[in-house]
């Protein structure tokens, strides 16, 4: 796995992100959401702290799946 020197919520606390980056790591947290819903999965706990964020590199990443569920019909 990857090495994510912060949250979402820290880096949010240092302001250190400019609008161009907000966008790009708000466009990658909307996909991998979307990537879950096409598995029919719900996170249940999307907060900035479940947020892993790299600011060199400009990636952002969703972690902490312990109260993921599995949804099906009914």
């Amino acid at each position: 796995m990857d090495y994510f020197p912060y949250n979402l919520y820290q880096v949010i606390k240092k302001k250190v992100l400019n609008p161009s980056s907000i966008k790009v790591m708000f466009f990658q947290i909307l996909k991998g959401l979307n990537y879950l819903a096409t598995l029919s999965i719900s996170h249940r706990d999307v907060k900035p702290q479940n947020i892993l964020v790299d600011v060199t590199k400009n990636k952002a990443v969703i972690c902490d799946f312990g109260s993921a569920k599995k949804l099906t019909k009914g």
